[in-house]
């Protein structure tokens, strides 16, 4: 996958990563464990990384997810959320708290809707009885 993504960037987008960062290329080498040779010939296009690379660089605050990709992860993350998913959990949320006149929170409400789709997001379907049963313990 690093070998296609090359192609495509990845040596500019980690270089730029890497400013981001306001690391050198020596400092960022040291932290990722391998020579300062090694870095520039990443930043090349000469060589191509390893997963325990790739690894210790988020570790640094490096975004992998824009270093491989070009997309940003922030931005991955609002792509990939089920956004229909979430809209019913906070409909069953909010309607839960409506018949037993409780009253959350915007954040509280998130927070709540955040938990349960961590719950809901192996089957993508909400499952009212465990809404229930998360919502006596929260509310």
């Amino acid at each position: 996958m690093v070998e296609q993504t090359a192609n495509w960037g990845f040596e500019r987008r980690l270089r730029e990563e890497r400013r981001r960062l306001g690391l050198t290329q020596a400092e960022l080498a040291s932290h990722s464990g391998v020579s300062t040779a090694t870095q520039v010939a990443y930043e090349q296009g000469a060589r191509k990384p390893s997963l325990d690379y790739l690894v210790a660089f988020q570790s640094a605050q490096g975004d992998v997810w824009y270093v491989m990709f070009g997309v940003r992860a922030d931005r991955h993350a609002a792509v990939a959320l089920d956004w229909e998913l979430y809209a019913d959990i906070q409909a069953a949320v909010v309607d839960w708290c409506d018949r037993r006149e409780i009253e959350l929170s915007q954040r509280r409400l998130v927070e709540v809707a955040r938990l349960l789709y961590d719950q809901f997001i192996a089957e993508g379907t909400v499952q009212p009885e465990a809404v229930e049963r998360i919502l006596k313990l929260v509310a």
